[in-house]
């Protein structure tokens, strides 16, 4: 499983490189192709852990109060802010609008 993982991310790496869809963009999708790729040949092996983990956050969820968990909600809505715009520059946004139809 580990050299079919590292091949997708390298491919996604090489992918960026050779077009001009940026690595946050590219990174993800290999990331999920891994995930369905090593559920596929061994069933079991993310969906036990993604349970049994959120077992254990729903537990702990419980324990923590309200303004904690909108606290943490709103450091990481800034942190994907932060990411998404040190890697992104005016010159990569394209906005289009049209009036009418």
């Amino acid at each position: 499983m580990g050299p079919l993982g590292v091949a997708l991310v390298l491919g996604a790496f090489v992918v960026a490189r050779r077009t001009r869809i940026p690595i946050w963009a590219t990174a993800p999708a290999s990331v999920v192709a891994f995930v369905v790729v090593l559920e596929t040949l061994a069933p079991g092996t993310v969906s036990d852990v993604v349970r049994r983990l959120g077992v254990e956050v729903a537990s702990g969820i419980g324990q923590v109060s309200s303004a904690l968990i909108l606290a943490g909600g709103a450091v990481a809505l800034w942190g994907v802010y932060r990411v998404v715009k040190r890697f992104t520059r005016k010159d990569q946004v394209a906005l289009t609008l049209r009036r009418g139809s």
